[in-house]
């Protein structure tokens, strides 16, 4: 099953499989949940599993997308891979996520 969803507003800090949108279910079912976030005012991205019962449960990767032209001219997106992010992924999306909610959206180093 291939699904494609979206977190919750307001849920940062939560495990990132509570924050799927839509029944419990989908993140129940799967044998990996991969979740994706974009930091605030930068490029950067992260890839992070939430949930594996096939493979380790933590770690990710950082990257970015960027524009690339290829034959014909045909402009297309590409990942550009930055490396390997050690982390759960509650750490590796705390990050990079913003929680406006507390502290008027400045993040606690």
């Amino acid at each position: 099953m291939n699904r494609n969803t979206h977190f919750a507003k307001g849920g940062a800090g939560k495990a990132p499989q509570d924050r799927v949108i839509g029944s419990q279910a989908f993140g129940a079912l799967a044998r990996m949940v991969l979740v994706t976030a974009k930091e605030e005012g930068s490029n950067q991205r992260v890839m992070a599993r939430a949930k594996s019962n096939i493979a380790p449960d933590d770690g990710g990767v950082a990257y970015s997308l960027e524009l690339a032209t290829i034959v014909g001219g045909i402009e297309a997106t590409h990942a550009v891979w930055a490396g390997a992010i050690e982390g759960t992924a509650r750490e590796i999306l705390g990050d990079v996520e913003h929680d406006d909610s507390e502290g008027g959206g400045e993040r606690q180093e």
